[in-house]
């Protein structure tokens, strides 16, 4: 295949102190925490809703906000069908392979739900999403990639910006595969037990100015398995954001900020962070 080289000058057409790329819940969270730290935010979404796979995708499945003792996504944080096989999520193609594969099987859904489901016997079929809920594809390297280690071991970390708590979960890529890691899934942690995300997995390496959140953040296959779902998206947005305002209205770099002082901040806007010390 032939390459060809794109590059374009954009016209600047706003001037703003924290630009946030995406709204989906981290990206919402980003921007609340930082227009509520003083800084001047512009929130960009490419689609026509706020909420990201919630709403975009119709996949309303917020998972777990608690801990089963704590509420883990403090601050900001407050039934689909079917899986879709074989999608590449960074090729055209493949996504509208898969598209057309997800609409065509929908009528075997409501048939499966009025003969096999009681109570479902007159339900029909009323919307579905206007995009595949993908779960992954690139990953990008940040100073600290979390690893399925971290889990093991519910690590903790000086830099930590939240904790979460939610089980590793990677589906089956194929109908005839078998999920990996269903004992971690189904046993989980015990009530109160939780992981830490460091400040480190948010900063994606030979970068300035830019800051991650959600499923951008540094993390191995496994380890996004756990960390990639909303609530914990809602924590690490809100971290990104309060970081990016203080690094913006002080003139300090993303890697200078005092991690203290950015901990002080999230714990005072609701966030669960139990081993800082004030």
């Amino acid at each position: 295949m032939k390459n060809i080289n794109f590059q374009r000058t954009v016209e600047i057409r706003d001037n703003v102190d924290v630009f946030v790329a995406g709204g989906g819940p981290a990206g919402v969270a980003s921007a609340v925490a930082a227009a509520r730290n003083g800084a001047k935010v512009f929130l960009a979404e490419k689609s026509q809703c706020f909420g990201g796979m919630g709403t975009i995708a119709k996949v309303p499945a917020f998972m777990r906000f608690s801990d089963g003792v704590n509420f883990l996504a403090g601050g900001i944080g407050g039934g689909n069908i079917g899986h879709v096989f074989g999608v590449d999520g960074t090729d055209e193609r493949s996504i509208t392979a898969g598209i057309i594969d997800a609409r065509r099987r929908m009528p075997e859904y409501q048939r499966y739900y009025n003969e096999y489901l009681p109570g479902y016997e007159k339900a029909k079929i009323i919307a579905t999403a206007d995009i595949l809920g993908i779960r992954e594809t690139r990953r990008i390297v940040c100073e600290y990639n979390m690893t399925l280690e971290d889990y093991f071991k519910q690590a903790d970390f000086e830099d930590e910006i939240g904790r979460y708590c939610y089980p590793v979960d990677i589906h089956a890529s194929a109908p005839d595969e078998i999920s990996k890691y269903p004992d971690i899934y189904e046993n989980g942690y015990e009530k109160g037990k939780s992981y830490g995300i460091p400040f480190r997995s948010l900063l994606p390496k030979k970068t300035e100015n830019i800051i991650v959140a959600g499923r951008c953040i540094g993390a191995e296959r496994e380890m996004m398995g756990s960390v990639r779902v909303m609530p914990a998206c809602y924590i690490t947005g809100q971290a990104a954001g309060t970081a990016a305002a203080m690094s913006e209205l002080s003139g300090t770099g993303l890697r200078e900020l005092d991690i203290h002082d950015l901990q002080h901040k999230l714990v005072k806007e609701g966030a669960f962070l139990p081993n800082f010390q004030a």
